[in-house]
């Protein structure tokens, strides 16, 4: 595989040639690793690990790579002294290829925390005197829905804010966005409530500081909570991971 170093009229550079100031950081720049590749890294087999090294200019360990088996799933979990049993017994070298693992295990680990789980926006209205009264009795049209965002680690609220009242929101409103530490949920829980064809679910997150709320379609707030409670629950268990490790 070859490539150019941008902005100068140098020649390709082979993959794997020794670093010189005068390529290094904008060669390894040109073959750094996007969101999408990293977010797979799990699922890689021994070729893809193989094939990391080679666009970091790594492609030296490509052989014990291959001897002793290592995929993406494996790859973070390599330390100092498995990569001595390995064969690659310098100090330089091994230790330049664990800042290499560490630095891609931060990466691999950001982008699962920030993977979104679940999307939602909601549910406007609880009775039918609230829809008409939000049509009637303001000069503006209702305004959108806010939206829901769960991810590995947080749970976004969005919330519009009416300072002076719904009827002024013509004048002054604004949207603000709670932003939830999935560490730090005690209890989810919801409750319901119709009037004729209307009505919807309201989820209630619990943490050691406040209580949230998530208005959702009327039905949906098992399957809601059971997501929110699964992401919580694998939050948790990686802070306590954390902790151990720390």
């Amino acid at each position: 595989m070859l490539g150019t170093m941008k902005g100068h009229g140098t020649p390709l550079i082979p993959i794997g040639e020794p670093a010189t100031p005068a390529n290094t950081v904008e060669w390894r720049q040109s073959l750094s690793i996007n969101d999408g590749d990293i977010d797979k890294m799990a699922t890689w087999d021994v070729n893809q690990t193989k094939s990391w090294l080679q666009r970091m200019g790594l492609s030296i360990f490509c052989e014990q790579f291959q001897q002793h088996q290592i995929s993406g799933e494996v790859l973070p979990l390599l330390t100092r002294d498995e990569l001595r049993e390995m064969g690659i017994n310098f100090v330089g070298p091994r230790a330049h290829l664990l800042m290499h693992i560490n630095k891609l295990k931060r990466q691999y680990n950001n982008a699962q925390r920030n993977k979104v789980i679940w999307e939602g926006q909601e549910a406007l209205y609880e009775t039918p005197c609230e829809a008409c009264c939000d049509y009637t009795a303001s000069c503006c049209m209702p305004d959108p829905p806010s939206k829901y965002t769960l991810t590995n680690s947080t749970l976004r609220i969005g919330e519009k804010v009416f300072p002076m009242g719904k009827a002024c929101r013509c004048c002054m409103k604004g949207n603000k966005i709670n932003t939830v530490d999935l560490s730090m949920v005690k209890d989810v829980d919801s409750f319901s409530a119709q009037q004729c064809c209307f009505g919807r679910d309201t989820v209630q997150v619990e943490t050691d500081h406040e209580t949230c709320w998530m208005h959702v379609a009327l039905g949906t707030a098992p399957e809601v909570i059971k997501m929110v409670r699964d992401a919580v629950e694998a939050s948790q268990v990686v802070q306590r991971v954390n902790a151990v490790a720390t």
